[in-house]
Formats: C-alpha cells, structure tokens, sequence
C-alpha cells in the first residue's frame, strides 16, 4: 500500500452527503426498520467457490458480476463459530460462537485459544472443526446501508497485514476506501479455492470519516445479534476448504 494513496482525502457517496440529503436516509432507514428489516435482510456476499475470481454482488437488477469491490469496511468483528452436525439445510443456532474470538459461549464454550476445536487437524481437511472469520459491513459508494461479507480463515492474513498498514499509516479502517480484490489460491491438497486482496484506494476526507464512524457503531451492534441469531451454517464452511 503506497503513502501517496493516502495522501489524498476523498469523498465517499452517503459518507458525504449534504445534511439535508442525510436527514433523508436516517428516515428511509427508520421506516425499514419500522417494517422490520434486520441485519439478515442486508444484501450479502460470499466470497466465490472454486478459485473464482469475480464477485457476485447483488443490486436492483440482479447479480453484478465485479472484478474488484470499491466499498469502506464500516466495522469487522472477530468470531468463531461451530456446528457439531453437518450442514442439513434447516437454520440453527451454533453449538458454540464467541463474538470476540476469544471466549466461546455454548458446547463445549470456554477459552477459544485452548479449545480442542480451534486447532488446526480438529476440522476436515487438515482444517479446524471451529474456525476463526470476520464478519465485515461493507459499504458502497452508491449504497446507503452496508452489504455483509463472511470472511474466511484463508483470507485473514491478507486482512490483518492491510490493517496493520493502516495502523501504520495513523488511519482508521473505517477511515479508508478499499478495493476488495480475489485470487486463485490452492491448497495443499490441491483444492482451488478463493483469497480476498484488500488494497486501499484513498483516505477518506475527515467529514465522511467521522460519518463512517457512526454507522460503524450501528452496525457493529447489528454483527453481535447476528451471531446469536439461529442462522444456517455455510455449506462450503463445512468442507474447511477455505481453512487452508
């Protein structure tokens, strides 16, 4: 990530609307949440099987298909979930989830660190059977409410060292634009599989940071209920083949 594409604060869609234009939103947003739209009913999207390379991005019209996705990560939460059973279909609750990625609550619960369930062998595939991801609200520059996006175990090294250059870079991840990128990647037992590349494309000016702070907040809380919220496991989480 080069200083110069930082150097340069940038507006960023809702981040930076008129005050009149916000006002609008806020009572667009509390009429939906009026009608009883949660965080489940946010669009959402799923990082690609089989080493794709393109992401599926749902909008008015249908599926977009996109090279890379120009979007600011309102907030990432650390999580673990596990299910004992197979994926059947019906929506579950986790056996075990910490929203923290440190303390499970559940079976067996307890310290994530030291769980037999989060080492690596425990899972299919060389896997492990409870595996750490991010849940991310990702925010469009022509959207005003944030899609979600389940990040997998083999696309959080990418993440943690793009953080750790904007905590460098003195920038909040919330206080940059980001291109989301895909790669093909495989694994040691030669299943293909998608990486997430996250690259940032500018600061964001201080204005449209503080917005992007305040919706962090939101739906921050919105990530935590979807956790605890009876929700059917991934298919393709199953398989770990995202674990490698």
């Amino acid at each position: 990530m080069a200083n110069d594409k930082l150097a340069k604060p940038q507006t960023f869609g809702i981040l930076s609307a008129a005050p009149d234009e916000l006002a609008a939103m806020q009572e667009l947003v509390a009429d939906a949440v009026a009608d009883d739209v949660t965080q489940f009913d946010l669009p959402e999207i799923k990082v690609p099987a089989g080493g794709s390379t393109s992401w599926e991005v749902p909008t008015l019209e249908g599926d977009q298909a996109l090279k890379s996705l120009r979007a600011v990560i309102l907030c990432a939460q650390r999580v673990r979930q596990y299910y004992a059973d197979e994926f059947s279909g019906e929506s579950v609750p986790p056996d075990c989830a910490s929203s923290d990625g440190c303390t499970g609550q559940g079976s067996p619960g307890g310290d994530c660190a030291s769980c037999p369930l989060a080492q690596w062998g425990s899972g299919t595939n060389g896997g492990q059977a409870c595996s750490e991801r991010r849940h991310m609200m990702l925010l469009k520059e022509d959207a005003a409410l944030p899609m979600f996006l389940n990040l997998p175990p083999s696309s959080l090294k990418g993440f943690k060292r793009f953080r750790a250059l904007l905590l460098g870079a003195m920038t909040p991840l919330h206080g940059v634009v980001v291109e989301l990128g895909l790669t093909k990647a495989k694994s040691s037992t030669g299943i293909e599989y998608s990486q997430v590349t996250f690259t940032a494309a500018g600061k964001l000016d201080p204005e449209a940071t503080a917005h992007a702070a305040e919706l962090r907040d939101v739906f921050a809380a919105m990530l935590t209920a979807r956790l605890d919220a009876p929700a059917a496991p991934d298919p393709a989480a199953a398989v770990n083949v995202d674990d490698f």
